[in-house]
């Protein structure tokens, strides 16, 4: 075989396995999409089934990294909790359950947040997830009320965090 012939294999099977992660990945986020689902409705199945994919993903592996570790055995147990928490809003989608996919997403990322933040303490920063966080709902929600609550709760537990590290001390980590 002369090297033309191996670099056309090599290419048709790169090309082959894109194409397979492709169809995967389009699999992974239309979870619980179908015709008649509404257009938002989509949109924000979408985006909430790859959000979930990803951290599914990377707790998983944090899973697999930490699982013999002894020394950093809480970051195994987040791990657990990450990979069970973002997983849900997947399961909830698929059952069409649309709403309450959203509003778990965004109140165990509260939660979990706010969880990281108190374990890790201020050296590693989690806190300052909750500024970004505080515009998630306007993704999916369209009643202003709902995306105020949640811009309040992310602003409050952001608060909380920074009083805890700074006035606080050492109560929670």
């Amino acid at each position: 075989m002369d090297s033309n012939s191996k670099e056309a294999i090599k290419k048709s099977f790169a090309q082959r396995l894109l194409k397979q992660l492709e169809y995967f990945w389009n699999r992974i986020i239309n979870i619980g999409v179908e015709q008649e689902t509404a257009g938002f409705d989509k949109k924000r199945t979408r985006l909430i089934n790859g959000i979930c994919s990803w951290a599914f993903i990377i707790y998983f592996a944090y899973i697999i990294s930490y699982a013999n570790d002894p020394l950093l055995r809480f970051v195994f147990y987040e791990s657990v909790a990450g990979v069970i928490g973002y997983s849900l809003p997947i399961i909830f989608n698929h059952y069409r359950r649309y709403n309450l996919a959203c509003h778990f997403f965004c109140i165990f990322n509260l939660l979990f947040y706010l969880e990281q933040s108190f374990g890790g303490g201020s050296v590693i920063g989690v806190e300052y997830i909750f500024v970004p966080s505080c515009v998630t709902a306007m993704l999916f929600f369209k009643k202003q009320m709902i995306v105020f609550f949640y811009f309040i709760a992310n602003f409050v537990c952001f608060g909380i965090c920074k009083y805890d590290f700074s006035v606080l001390k050492d109560m929670f980590v």
